[in-house]
This record gives structure tokens, sequence and C-alpha cells, in this order.
């Protein structure tokens, strides 16, 4: 299977062999041990040795290659959303490392390389922040939440994500229709296909914390809904900050479930939200 895109004049250096999930947790960023039945800790209790770091790597390593685009999702536009260029971005491991600082180009669209270890690496992108280059003043980046991308599992050879910024206005009145608490965590996530990022319908949304809501097709989160709409899109709200455990039943009956971080929603000078892709492997 390859992916091949006419954004990316940088794509053909990067190797386009897209790379399966290495377990059923479809993309987990966390240990098989941290996912399981038991009380997950939270962020404070988290003893970094159990995560993949970057400067944690031993033995083997991969040169991962890295691809995608940064999209702005919009009540006129709410998905894929509208490319956006020159956004700040930092890919961070979970041990709060940084592991690379780019830009988005001007349609867009990123690429770069980094090592990994075999088993992969554990790490979210963190993104608006102000370019290299761009004085503070001509960039309204103040305006807009903080976001915190969980996405594809960065393992392997080739991966592309695809990191999404929301309006502020996509942002704000959920927030205040759930009743989100400031010291509480808070998730947007899209339900998605692997390799056509077609978003899904119909499934429904578990967490062991924090309360779970579905994204209506006017774009207001709707507490009668029992699952997805057909942009895919859900919210968990008043979650425990720390890592999170997230269980999907799929229309046909499968079942699937990773974990990811969340903040307090004020750990910030601006709002930190946790952005959840969420990609499904095809039947």
């Amino acid at each position: 299977m390859r992916v091949i895109s006419r954004l990316f004049p940088l794509l053909f250096l990067l190797s386009c062999a897209v790379e399966t999930p290495q377990t059923g947790d479809l993309g987990s960023f966390f240990p098989a041990d941290m996912t399981g039945e038991k009380d997950l800790p939270v962020a404070g209790e988290v003893d970094a040795g159990a995560f993949s770091c970057f400067t944690g790597v031993n033995g083997g390593e991969v040169e991962l290659s890295v691809a995608g685009q940064v999209f702005e999702m919009s009540f006129e536009n709410l998905f894929p959303g509208e490319y956006v260029g020159n956004i700040g971005v930092h890919l961070v491991d979970l041990c709060g490392n940084e592991v690379r600082r780019f830009a988005s180009s001007d349609i867009g669209s990123y690429a770069f390389h980094i090592p990994v270890p075999l088993e992969g690496l554990d790490a979210y992108f963190e993104f608006p922040h102000v370019p290299e280059g761009v004085d503070a003043t001509d960039w309204a980046y103040e305006k807009y939440p903080l976001f915190r991308e969980f996405d594809k599992e960065l393992v392997g050879d080739y991966v592309h994500v695809n990191l999404r910024v929301f309006a502020p206005n996509i942002v704000a009145i959920p927030l205040n229709v759930t009743k989100q608490k400031a010291e509480l965590g808070y998730v947007q996530g899209t339900l998605y296909e692997w390799v056509t990022y077609a978003t899904i319908a119909g499934a429904a949304i578990e967490s062991d914390s924090g309360t779970v809501w579905y994204i209506s097709e006017g774009h207001f989160p709707d507490a009668t809904l029992t699952v997805t709409q057909s942009r895919g899109l859900f919210l968990i709200a008043n979650t425990t900050p720390g890592p999170i455990r997230i269980d999907v039943t799929l229309p046909d009956g499968r079942k699937v479930t990773r974990s990811v971080l969340t903040w307090p929603l004020n750990s910030d000078p601006r709002k930190v939200i946790t952005n959840v892709g969420y990609p499904i492997l095809p039947e």
C-alpha cells in the first residue's frame, strides 16, 4: 500500500510504505500493561521509564519518515478543514523532551526524518506556536488554544499524520455546553479510516474517565446521541488529568482501544486541548 500526494514535493525523498499497527491497540501511545483493566496512574505518578522516550533509545533504531498536513477546522468547513500554513509545531515525547520543531509550509504540508527505537516513539504534536522569523504581533496564536495531538503511532519506516487546528469558536461552544472544569482534562476526537481518512459514523465511544459527548450534524455536542455521526467527531469532557483509556465499538461490532494523555484545561496560559485522531484499519 502506498500513499502519494501532490501536496508534498518533498515526499519523493521519503519511503511511502504505510505501516500497520504493531498491536491490536491500533496506535496506542502506551505500553500494553497500561491499557488493561487496572487503574491507570495520573500523570504525576507515571514512571518515565515506562514510555519509549527520545533520549532513552537503546539498541536498534530506524529512520522514521514523518509527513502530513495541518488543517484548520471551522463550522464552515468542519471536515477535513482547510490547509493552514506557517503553523509552528513541537513534537514532544512523553518524558517532556522536544524531539523536533518545525512549521507547516505555505500549503500546510510538512515532512521530516527522525530516528526512533524499533518499538516506536511515544510522543505528541503540540501547536500552534509562533514560527521562527514571524513577529508575535503579526501572529494571532494567542487567540487559539494549545493543542496536543495524538494520532498514529510513531513506529516503522513511514507515517502520515494530519494535524487539526480547531477554530476558537468550535472550542469555546463545546466547553460551555459540556460545563468543562478548568482543573480537569478535555479531549476532542475524530474517528477515521486508517488509509483513506474517511470518517466513521455509528461507533460507540467509552472512556474510563470523564463524560463522552457526540457532535451532531449541526456541529454541537448532543447529550441525546449514542454514536458518532457522519463526521466521526466526539468529545470527552472533565477527564482526570493524565492517561485515559478510550474504547470504541465499531458499527461492525469490532472493539478497539487506545490511551492518550490529558492535562488540566488551564495548565497553560492558553487552554490546553488534547486532540485524538483515532485511526481504524479497514476490515
